[in-house]
C-alpha cells in the first residue's frame, strides 16, 4: 500500500500557531483546571504520540461499539469551551447520539479481529479562542480521522470519524462526534487520502 503523506505544508503552518500560543500552554499548570488545551507539539515525538493515542483511542472505541467513548465528559467540556460552547455541544451530541448507537454492531463486526496500525489526520489546525466551538484558549483541533487496523485474512481496513478533536493537556478529546463510517477493506482513500498528519502508515 502508498505510503500516505505523513507531513504537510499546512501542518508546517500550525507550528507557527504553536510558537505564538506559549501562554495557552503555560495556563496548564493552573491548579484550578481540571485540564485545559494545548496546540501542536514542537517535538516531532511529541506529536507523533499525540496523535498515536488519538489513533489508539478511536481504534479501541470503534472496536467495542462504544465511539462515544472518546468524548469529553461534561466536567471537561467546560473546562476548554466557555458556556456557550459547551451548550452547543451538548446539543450536537444528542442529535448524533442515536445515530451512533445504531451503527454499533456494525462497527464491531467490521473490527473483529483486527489490531490497530494507524490514523490519518484532515482539516487539522491551531484554532483560536471563541469562534465557532467557544474554546477558552488556542487549541489543536483536528476535524477528521482515518482510522486504519489490520485483519490477518482481510487485509487492511479503515474507516473515517469526523467530529471536532480537541487536544488538551490529557490528549485529544472529543468535543461531538458528527459521524462514524464502518471500516472496510480496501477503502479507497488509504491509497488517494493526503494527510496533514499521520501515524503509523508510513511504515506500510
Amino acid at each position: 500500500m502508498r505510503s500516505l503523506i505523513s507531513f504537510g505544508a499546512s501542518a508546517r503552518r500550525l507550528f507557527v500557531g504553536s510558537v505564538l500560543s506559549v501562554a495557552a500552554l503555560s495556563a496548564c499548570g493552573a491548579a484550578a483546571a481540571p485540564l485545559c488545551t494545548q496546540t501542536v507539539p514542537t517535538a516531532a515525538t511529541e506529536r507523533e504520540a499525540a496523535i498515536h493515542a488519538l489513533g489508539r483511542t478511536l481504534f479501541a472505541a470503534l472496536r467495542d461499539g462504544e465511539p462515544e467513548r472518546a468524548l469529553l465528559d461534561d466536567l471537561a467540556l467546560r473546562a476548554v469551551l466557555d458556556g456557550t460552547g459547551a451548550s452547543h455541544a451538548n446539543a450536537i451530541r444528542q442529535t448524533t447520539g442515536p445515530e451512533l448507537r445504531a451503527g454499533r454492531r456494525a462497527l464491531t463486526l467490521a473490527l473483529r479481529g483486527t489490531t490497530y496500525v494507524g490514523i490519518c489526520l484532515q482539516r487539522s489546525s491551531v484554532e483560536p479562542p471563541g469562534g465557532v466551538l467557544g474554546l477558552r484558549a488556542d487549541a489543536w483541533v483536528v476535524e477528521r480521522a482515518l482510522v486504519v487496523a489490520q485483519h490477518p485474512r482481510a487485509g487492511s481496513l479503515a474507516g473515517w470519524v469526523e467530529g471536532s478533536f480537541v487536544f488538551t493537556s490529557r490528549g485529544f478529546g472529543a468535543i461531538a462526534i458528527d459521524r462514524v463510517e464502518a471500516p472496510r477493506p480496501a477503502h479507497s482513500d488509504l491509497e488517494l487520502a493526503s494527510c496533514e498528519m499521520s501515524a503509523g502508515l508510513d511504515e506500510r
